[in-house]
């Protein structure tokens, strides 16, 4: 019986074993060809699939052939897989998504068929059956019932195969090489054979002869045929690009062999010597006695012997020429020796490239003027600078010695770099330090303390680098001194919270505080106080005797309020002359905590009315202090300073140096004050401002004039008293514009009166209040009024009130007599009321007097008020001034007027005061009777 089959597995494993010896022996000669890789290991499971094929062709039993079965089907498929990989690297197919895609497949059969208790090809195996070959060989084979798995692989397998061969196919319309067409022709004659064996193992009746390994014999004998035809072209290619690379290299090339003799030149070597590659012909480069004595021809021998060696530059000198005088234009030259390789690894030839490096030299040189010049600004930095290693210093500038106290950089260098840093930092720097990769560059900034070489510390902000460089990780760091910074820092930090002038916390950190001791309330139920002091007369001190004993007094009181209050209170300047001083934990009980205020703030006011002495200078003062209670978070903080604020108020009212309690009604009061001057504020934009005249009369009763009063006619509240707003408005300021607006009034009103016969002559009267009339503009306006509406300056008079007199000083003595030069005549309003000097009554230019109305009220029934009246009358009439007498509302204060010797009045007996309509009704009215 003629055996082949069995034989014929074993002697195609050999040659696959033979082709994956030789391709991976080629592959690791020839890196970079992964292809070649892949097909070696597709040979070797080639090897172990024709192995397990014999066996299962010899196996006698169940166990043993469903056992070969397996491991010949994984085979199988890792061929397939790897012969699929080598497929995509041997064409470069640029997309191998459907590759991956038949891997992924094909893996999962491979990890089926190890799980399948009879392998992947069956459901369930019967017997061995025997299989009669035509020249008689009798081989065992498998029998049994196909798997759903044997028909997913009978469909996948030739998928594969026949992508496989279209890769082949588009690979050949490429490039239409034999080689590829090789590829093409076994890899469809293995596809068929392949397929066959698949088809052959689900229908045994099919199967003649094995035909699936005559198919991987095809396939790699003709695959190893044309990865050789491929390296020989590729060689013979490379060879080709070789010597176009060396003869288009912009610098000489010459290519040497092992007995001197020249190869290969280039046409930059003809350029750069100027010789003629002719004229090498029997040139011996060993002969050379110039190279010799440079040394090039022992460092040739040595590239000979595999050294990559480089001669030291030269300047060249052109055959038959001299150097040039000039250095500048000197040429320079360095060669360099490279040993060349066959496939053996042999070294057959050596590469002499000459190249020149003038430019080089002068970068070189300017490099190195730059690096001098680099050194000296290291050196002469304002920061400073140091320099480390694996933690090592290794160099540091001068700035950086004289930070830490250092004369010799030898006391700092090869140290380590946490040496300098204060013990306590040590620590935090170390871990800082041990967190950078080692391998990377890095930045890093943070700042930290020094310790200097006395021991004494100080703050400085580290810059720190990590550079790359061909010794490994190189550190380098800028350190900045922050002393100066951080005492600028925490000089802002205390002027924002502290005050300059006591070194008390100000109005924002007691704000904190306050906030603090309100929540802290809410968590202990406890009552705190808030006590608002204000300093008595502070700002007559501060003018009579400077602001510097102003400022000693602030600082006596600070010191004061500190020593005397309990210890956990907080004391602070709230501002000018005012101090607050903050308690907490009261206790529990309002009553409680109320009575130790008024203990606490009666103990300041006692302390703060204790002389003070500034030399030899004794200085007594009082205090007014408020008090408010709080608990929990009902309040906000400018409740409760608004609170202490209104208390404290209340204590001046009460005749001062002494202590109140916040009053819910005076807030109240405040409150609605602060909303009447708000309105007032909108009544003056919005026109609700109005003027009423009160008519004046002699003792006939004939109109002479009349006062302009102002009334303010509110949208809701209607006609608003000039008791409620007129006091407000001086307060506030905004009795200036006021006043301006009612002197415009007056005088476009006097301009049209001027036009009627009944009323040319009346003159009109305007009160002036002291803060108008203290205006440096104020001439000026009267003037500007009198000019634009075109008046005689007599019909127009001023009010002045009593209180002028007291505060007469130059400034206001020149205003009445710029005033009475214009031609205005002025009146002294309520007087009698104040403490006139006879003096300035005397001096100042007065044209009337006008009895105020407290003495007209009561003149019939006290003897007292008819005396003083007789009194201001004889007076006036001996200074030559006119006497009016205001609130005359009965005929017998009129009758005993006139009797003292008044001849002018003003009151609710001749009329009250009416808007101008009605006023100039009443006017017409009296003139016609």
């Amino acid at each position: 019986m003629l055996s082949l089959a069995v034989p014929g597995c074993y002697v195609i494993a050999g040659i696959c074993a033979y082709a994956a010896v030789a391709h991976m022996s080629a592959a690791l000669r020839q890196p970079r060809q992964p292809a070649q890789q892949v097909f070696a290991l597709a040979c070797v499971m080639a090897v172990f699939m024709l192995l397990t094929l014999a066996g299962l062709f010899q196996s006698s039993d169940i166990a043993e052939l469903s056992g070969m079965l397996r491991w010949n089907i994984a085979c199988v498929l890792g061929f397939e897989i790897l012969y699929l990989w080598f497929t995509v690297l041997y064409s470069g197919v640029r997309s191998a998504r459907l590759a991956v895609v038949f891997g992924v497949l094909l893996g999962v059969l491979l990890v089926r068929n190890f799980v399948a208790p009879y392998t992947l090809q069956f459901a369930h195996m019967d017997v061995v059956r025997q299989q009669w070959l035509p020249w008689g060989e009798v081989l065992s084979r498998e029998s049994g019932v196909p798997s759903g798995w044997a028909y997913a692989t009978a469909v996948l397998f030739p998928l594969a195969l026949g992508y496989q061969v279209k890769i082949f196919w588009d690979l050949y319309r490429r490039h239409f090489r034999l080689a590829d067409r090789v590829m093409l022709i076994t890899a469809s004659i293995y596809a068929i054979t392949s397929t066959e064996g698949v088809f052959a193992r689900l229908f045994p009746d099919l199967a003649l002869v094995p035909a699936g390994a005559l198919g991987f014999v095809g396939l790699i004998a003709g695959t190893a045929w044309a990865l050789d035809r491929n390296i020989r072209m590729s060689l013979r290619s490379a060879e080709a690009r070789f010597r176009s690379l060396v003869e288009q290299a912009p610098f000489s090339v010459q290519v040497l062999a092992r007995d001197g003799s020249t190869r290969m030149i280039n046409r930059a070597w003809e350029e750069l010597w100027q010789v003629s590659g002719k004229s090498l012909v029997g040139y011996n480069i060993f002969e050379n006695k110039k190279l010799a004595e440079r040394g090039i021809t022992t460092l040739i021998a040595q590239a000979f012997a595999g050294e990559v060696s480089q001669a030291e530059p030269f300047v060249y000198v052109p055959s038959g020429q001299q150097p040039p005088a000039d250095p500048s234009r000197e040429r320079w030259v360095q060669g360099y020796m490279y040993p060349l390789k066959d496939g053996s690894g042999n070294i057959r030839e050596v590469v002499l490239m000459h190249r020149d490096v003038t430019e080089d030299r002068r970068l070189a040189d300017s490099l190195r003027a730059s690096e001098e010049r680099f050194r000296t600004v290291i050196e002469q930095s304002p920061v400073g600078m140091a320099f480390h290693r694996n933690g090592l210093t290794l160099k540091v500038n001068a700035t950086f010695l004289r930070m830490l106290g250092y004369d010799d950089p030898a006391e700092v260098c090869d140290k380590s770099m946490l040496l300098w840093i204060a013990p306590q930092c040590r620590e935090d720097v170390a871990a800082r330090l041990s967190r950078r990769p080692s391998d990377e560059a890095v930045d890093d900034t943070y700042e930290t303390q020094f310790q200097r070489k006395d021991g004494s510390q100080f703050p400085v902000l580290i810059y720190a680098k990590s550079v790359m460089i061909s010794e490994g990780q190189l550190s380098f760091g800028f350190m900045i001194d922050l002393t100066e910074r951080k005492d600028s820092d925490d000089r802002i930090k205390y002027l924002a919270y502290y005050d300059s002038t006591t070194d008390l916390p100000n109005r924002q950190l007691l704000a904190n505080q306050l906030k603090h001791a309100m929540s802290s309330s809410v968590r202990t139920g406890q009552w705190s106080a808030l006590l608002f002091i204000d300093l008595d007369n502070f700002k007559a001190l501060n003018e009579s005797q400077g602001h510097d004993i102003g400022d000693l007094l602030l600082r006596e009181i600070a010191g004061r309020l500190t020593a005397t209050a309990r210890q956990g209170d907080t004391v602070a300047r709230f501002g000018g002359d005012e101090f607050l001083v903050l308690l907490e934990d009261l206790g529990e009980q309002d009553l409680e905590a109320a009575e130790m205020a008024r203990n606490i703030g009666a103990s300041l006011l006692a302390e703060l009315a204790q002389p003070c002495f500034f030399g030899t200078q004794e200085y007594r003062g009082t205090t007014s202090i408020g008090v408010t209670l709080f608990r929990g978070l009902d309040q906000s903080v400018d409740e409760i300073l608004k609170q202490g604020d209104i208390a404290m108020y209340q204590a001046k009212n009460a005749g001062r140096n002494t202590l109140c309690f916040y009053d819910k009604a005076m807030q109240h009061a405040i409150h609605a004050r602060s909303t009447m001057e708000a309105e007032l504020r909108k009544a003056m934009e919005a026109d609700q401002l109005c003027l009423h005249y009160q008519i004046q009369v002699d003792r006939y009763g004939q109109p002479m004039g009349a006062e302009a009063l102002m009334r303010w006619m509110h949208p809701q509240r209607g006609m608003i008293s000039p008791a409620e707003f007129i006091p407000l408005a001086e307060e506030t300021g905004l009795m200036i514009p006021m006043g301006r607006w009612a002197m415009e009034q007056v005088c476009q009103q006097i301009a049209e009166w001027q036009r009627h016969p009944a009323m040319r002559d009346l003159v009109v009267a305007v009160n002036v209040s002291a803060r108008q009339f203290s205006h440096p503009d104020f001439p000026a306006q009267v003037k500007h009024a009198i000019q634009t509406h075109a008046i005689a300056p007599r019909l127009l008079k001023l009010e002045l009130t009593e209180s002028l007199l007291l505060e007469s000083n130059q400034t206001s003595m020149a205003t009445m007599a710029t005033l009475s030069d214009i031609g205005v005549p002025l009146s002294l309003d309520d007087f009698g009321t104040g403490y006139s000097s006879l003096q300035y009554l005397k001096s100042l230019p007065f044209r009337q007097l006008k009895i105020d109305q407290s003495f007209v009220r009561e003149i019939h029934s006290s003897n007292s008020d008819r005396a003083i009246v007789r009194t201001i009358i004889g007076m006036a009439q001996s200074l030559g001034l006119d006497v009016i007498a205001e609130g005359v509302e009965t005929t017998i204060q009129r009758d005993l007027l006139i009797e003292a010797g008044c001849r002018q009045f003003q009151g609710y007996l001749f009329g009250r005061p009416m808007p101008v309509d009605k006023f100039e009704a009443d006017i017409h009215t009296r003139h016609t009777l």
